[in-house]
């Protein structure tokens, strides 16, 4: 792909071969004080450089005719009135401003993917030389290289050796912001989840269960702790949140990043991507929930007490916790979380992988400004279900010893681990008791990874035309 600047007739790069040259190009930038013609008839000769064929194809053979017969020279403007250049530009003091101009497309279009860029022009410019239903049928075999291709563009989140790459600052500001806001909004939803979770009597109708169904339980936190309520823990949530995802995403990137550059294999086409965001993915998850579990035991244990509360502030309850528990009681529940996240983020980055690979063969590309979002909440949704079992036992575990709290919320259990909470669960709720909360656990499952990675990839993007620019 070439763009040409024609600044002015001081370079006479713009008439006969000067010109011949430009029309080879691409794209044509001219400043007004440009001079631009195909004067070799005025010499006795013909353009032999390939003026006589592009030209013609450029503005069209009648024109063409005229300006080759005469040798006429154009100015700027009259080129662009002709379509002979793709724009013209006030000449500045440094005489530079075609320069300028075209090194701001030569940089929009070095953002693009090299290979789409590359087949786009191929496309067109075989389909010029052949009917329409040829050149169709070029555009379609172009169309399917890139598809199939290492180089083709990929929204992914992740190391992408086609993007510029993010500083760690930037990642940081981008994975924080988007969990904070996704956190947010969502914590009412988290509330319900959690104490349906924690519930051992069954969430139905018909029962003498606190809580039945998803808008009974809504309404009945609402009566009996206020509006407060939903958002109970949040603080410990935002922490967990940002701190989860930070350390998630940062490894994530830094890792992938490392990977592409020192095993190129590892980005050498759509199937090695997708195994390494798996591995990668899972690595990250587990190294953010060392980082964070602290935080997540305390989220529960707010959510999860009545009234009145044992808990009445953040100082109290880790306090209390390190005095009756020791530190042991931070980490309740560590075990199924890094069995829970490290599947779960891995199967999540995945799944999200391998849907912007089939929407891209889908005819909808007009719908891909919600690609991320779409994508990302279903990837969340199904990674959620298939690891779900795991999340209600961390929730379990995480409350032991703090049966006190949960009095009068109805039955309380202790439970000695992971295989003897999953397996008590089984013996007393049936299987189906390994997935309570999972309503409002999917709703959230696919808002939060929507909102999560929509607002993370947006604001990568834009850190990374603000570097562009």
């Amino acid at each position: 792909m070439t763009v040409v600047n024609i600044e002015s007739e001081r370079s006479g790069l713009a008439l006969g071969g000067g010109l011949e040259l430009a029309l080879a190009c691409d794209i044509r930038i001219a400043a007004q004080t440009a001079k631009l013609g195909l004067t070799e008839t005025k010499l006795g000769i013909i353009p032999g450089a390939g003026g006589t064929q592009r030209l013609p194809r450029i503005i069209g053979p009648p024109k063409a005719k005229e300006l080759i017969y005469t040798g006429r020279i154009l100015n700027g403007q009259q080129a662009y009135e002709i379509r002979l250049v793709n724009e013209v530009v006030k000449q500045n003091e440094q005489l530079n401003a075609a320069y300028q101009r075209s090194l701001e497309i030569a940089q929009e279009i070095v953002q693009q993917g090299p290979l789409a860029v590359r087949m786009a022009k191929q496309a067109i410019n075989k389909g010029l030389e052949v009917d329409l239903q040829t050149g169709l049928e070029v555009e379609e075999g172009c169309y399917d290289t890139v598809l199939t291709s290492e180089d083709r563009i990929e929204d992914m989140v992740g190391y992408d050796p086609e993007k510029k790459n993010l500083t760690s600052s930037q990642i940081l500001i981008a994975s924080t912001t988007a969990s904070f806001t996704s956190r947010f909004l969502l914590q009412p939803i988290d509330v319900i989840k959690i104490r349906f979770q924690l519930q051992i009597e069954p969430i139905r109708n018909l029962t003498n269960s606190k809580y039945r169904t998803l808008f009974q339980s809504i309404r009945l936190i609402h009566y009996e702790e206020g509006l407060r309520a939903f958002w109970k823990g949040h603080i410990a949530a935002q922490v967990l949140s940002m701190t989860f995802n930070s350390a998630q995403m940062y490894a994530f990137e830094k890792v992938t990043k490392q990977l592409g550059e020192m095993f190129p294999i590892t980005t050498s086409s759509p199937t090695a991507k997708t195994i390494t965001h798996f591995v990668i993915g899972s690595l990250a998850a587990s190294i953010a929930v060392i980082s964070c579990q602290p935080a997540d035991v305390l989220r529960t244990r707010f959510v999860g007490q009545g009234e009145p509360k044992i808990y009445h502030s953040y100082i109290q309850a880790i306090s209390l916790i390190w005095t009756r528990e020791g530190y042991h009681g931070f980490y309740r529940g560590l075990i199924p979380a890094i069995i829970l996240y490290a599947p779960v983020s891995a199967l999540t980055f995945g799944f999200y992988e391998l849907f912007n690979r089939a929407w891209d063969h889908l005819p909808i590309r007009k719908f891909d400004s919600i690609k991320h979002g779409f994508n990302g909440g279903i990837a969340g949704v199904l990674a959620k279900f298939v690891v779900y079992p795991f999340d209600l036992a961390k929730k379990r575990l995480e409350v032991v010893k703090f049966e006190e709290a949960r009095s009068k919320f109805g039955q309380t259990r202790a439970y000695s681990g992971l295989i003897n909470c999953l397996s008590e669960t089984i013996r007393h709720e049936g299987f189906t008791g390994l997935y309570k909360g999972m309503t409002p656990s999917l709703i959230k499952a696919y808002l939060s990874t929507a909102i999560t990675l929509g607002i993370y990839d947006s604001i990568c993007n834009r850190f990374r035309q603000i570097s562009s620019d």
